[in-house]
């Protein structure tokens, strides 16, 4: 439930950045919400892409 109240936060700020016209902000905030929602949904991504950099880093 927390996911859908997340929803409806990024809906409800993008839609004030819509009749704002802040379309800079706007894309921004699709841009980093998606990359949110992304890692909520699948946590198991972040894990693979720490390990991923972290072996080209060499750590």
């Amino acid at each position: 439930q927390g996911t859908y109240a997340l929803y409806i936060v990024f809906i409800g700020i993008g839609v004030y950045l819509g009749f704002k016209r802040a379309w800079t902000l706007f894309a921004s905030l699709v841009v980093g919400g998606g990359a949110l929602v992304f890692f909520i949904n699948k946590p198991d991504a972040l894990k693979a892409i720490g390990t991923f950099l972290g072996g080209l880093v060499g750590l």
